[in-house]
């Protein structure tokens, strides 16, 4: 693996998230705790799932984050422990 093309991957812009989020990947922000995350839940079409089962629609995820502290610094967060048998999540965001 490339690792010089994944490090620009560890820190995405808000269009990067966004797009991120549409393919399925899981992602985190530098001012969410450890545990928190977000993605598109499969459960709700058309819903974003966080870590502690809640959901909430698109425009009111992004409409509480649009100020400049989250225009930058956006994530990806594996799905899986390092290790674990299904640890395996390729990332093209492109």
């Amino acid at each position: 693996m490339d690792f010089t093309k994944f490090k620009n991957y560890l820190k995405m812009n808000r269009k990067e998230a966004k797009m991120s989020l549409d393919r399925g990947y899981r992602l985190t922000h530098r001012h969410f705790s450890g545990d928190e995350w977000v993605e598109n839940s499969q459960e709700y079409p058309g819903k974003y799932l966080f870590e502690n089962g809640n959901v909430c629609s698109p425009d009111a995820f992004w409409r509480f984050r649009n100020n400049d502290n989250f225009d930058k610094d956006w994530s990806i967060k594996p799905k899986y422990a390092i290790g674990h048998k299904f640890a395996t999540q390729t990332v093209n965001i492109l």
